[in-house]
């Protein structure tokens, strides 16, 4: 099989070997190669410079290093992790419920304790059936790791959409607004309204955004270690100081102190004029645009608010889930993810997210809304959380002129 990644174009090979692709559609993709035996090939193309015909080697699986490397994973992996995978991967937003992961025994786990780090893998394609949205996925998971000291979660893959086909008329209108609802707020809908300098007029405000390090804590923090003879992480939020301690300023106060001690160690500063697309962005080619900032950048969408279950998340109140299905329907605790976005039991909060360009380079973006180098691209707030399967738009999905 070969297909344009993050799109629903495909074609399967005669018994010759040869394929025609007969759609190509502008702009840069990765052109996915997948046959049972062998490893999954990946070429980078731009239909503007794609050659009339391509001949494609592919390299077959060892089976000898195959046993080697078996032997580190998990035992029972997706019993222990299965959970926690889906949680990540799928997502928990309000379209997870409907999200069925059909093959979940084709993925291995391995849990390294030196690096405090769980990677996922598979040999096959993840078969997806995304309920909520109409799409079949057929995902080449090329990485999946979380990292439970810094948090951070990184995973790739090159998925291949299929349109499902609707029992009624409801269920078309349906996903219709679902799709709409997960393309409105997103990165997609973001980089494309940014290709376009088009931001403000898509509904974004976007600031520049500084974390300041609290100096002044951090001054408190090694005077309080120093005088305790300790550790400054183990200093506490509220220090009883003794009466034989004098301090240096007259101006400074045990009360003082303990108000220091309880602030945050680092704050964001956002300024508040919004930045128009081209400060940001910048045409490299007639199809192709840079995009480079310093620091951060907060982007809001005021249009919506979040979902309840992202905004618990952000909170630190994740649903609590329970012991390694292979449906997400398993997952829900005692509530819909859907009943908390439309019943009010959260208080919404507004959509904000926050990126950084982590390697300080620039990314490049296209028209359909695609960025490249992903990985370049740290984010957080509610594109942390939403940017996950069962949000995942193909890159020739279309917002309808009427609804």
């Amino acid at each position: 099989t070969v297909y344009l990644s993050k799109t629903m174009i495909s074609a399967t090979s005669k018994e010759d070997g040869s394929i025609v692709l007969a759609t190509i559609p502008s702009g840069r993709y990765e052109l996915i190669i997948t046959c049972t035996g062998y490893r999954t090939r990946r070429i980078e193309i731009k239909s503007s410079s794609f050659p009339q015909e391509l001949t494609i080697e592919l390299e077959p699986y060892i089976r000898e290093l195959d046993e080697v490397v078996v032997r580190s994973y998990d035992k029972d992996g997706w019993s222990k992790w299965g959970t926690f995978f889906l949680q990540q991967f799928i997502g928990i937003t309000p379209y997870s419920e409907e999200i069925d992961l059909v093959n979940p025994e084709v993925i291995k786990f391995i849990h390294d304790k030196t690096t405090n780090t769980i990677n996922a893998f598979s040999r096959q394609p993840l078969i997806i059936k995304n309920n909520a949205l109409g799409y079949e996925l057929y995902y080449e998971l090329e990485q999946f790791e979380f990292n439970f000291s810094s948090k951070m979660l990184l995973f790739k893959g090159f998925p291949l959409f299929k349109e499902m086909t609707p029992k009624r008329t409801s269920q078309a209108r349906k996903w219709t607004n679902n799709r709409k609802d997960a393309y409105l707020g997103s990165m997609m809908h973001f980089f494309r309204a940014l290709y376009r300098n088009q931001l403000l007029e898509n509904g974004f405000e976007v600031r520049s955004l500084i974390e300041v390090t609290n100096e002044e804590k951090m001054r408190v923090k090694n005077l309080l270690s120093s005088r305790y003879k300790s550790n400054i992480n183990n200093v506490p939020n509220d220090p009883i100081l003794p009466d034989t301690i004098r301090f240096s300023n007259t101006e400074d106060s045990m009360s003082y102190y303990q108000q220091i001690i309880r602030m945050p160690d680092k704050s964001d500063f956002v300024n508040k004029g919004i930045l128009p697309g081209d400060s940001i962005a910048y045409s490299i080619d007639s199809v192709t645009v840079g995009m480079y900032f310093d620091h951060f950048l907060q982007v809001r969408y005021p249009s919506k608010k979040m979902p309840g279950v992202i905004a618990d998340a952000l909170r630190g109140y994740p649903p609590k889930f329970v012991g390694g299905p292979a449906s997400f329907n398993e997952l829900a605790n005692g509530y819909s993810a859907r009943d908390l976005n439309h019943t009010g039991v959260t208080n919404k909060m507004d959509m904000v997210s926050t990126i950084k360009l982590i390697n300080n380079t620039q990314i490049i973006v296209l028209s359909n809304g695609s960025f490249f180098d992903a990985a370049n691209l740290i984010s957080y707030g509610y594109w942390a959380f939403w940017e996950r399967i069962s949000t995942l738009l193909p890159l020739d999905y279309k917002l309808p002129l009427q609804l």
